[in-house]
């Protein structure tokens, strides 16, 4: 499973430490299984067991997800 994170911190962009209200603020962008990957399991018949099916092991596939953060 592949994860991606990233983030800035807009108010280092400018030099005078930009406007009063982008300070002490982070945008963060998280993207977790993002090739959408799921393991494969067999048993010995060859058949996926119940408690192993995808759905059962990773509900939510790929997820994106967006963070605003500001400090006071």
């Amino acid at each position: 499973m592949i994860n991606l994170n990233l983030f800035a911190n807009p108010a280092e962009r400018f030099r005078d430490g930009g406007p009063t209200w982008l300070r002490r603020t982070r945008i963060n962008v998280s993207v977790n299984n993002v090739l959408n990957r799921r393991p494969r399991v067999r048993d010995a018949a060859g058949g996926t067991p119940l408690s192993l099916r995808p759905a059962y092991l990773d509900p939510l596939g790929r997820f994106v997800s967006l963070t605003l953060r500001r400090l006071f």
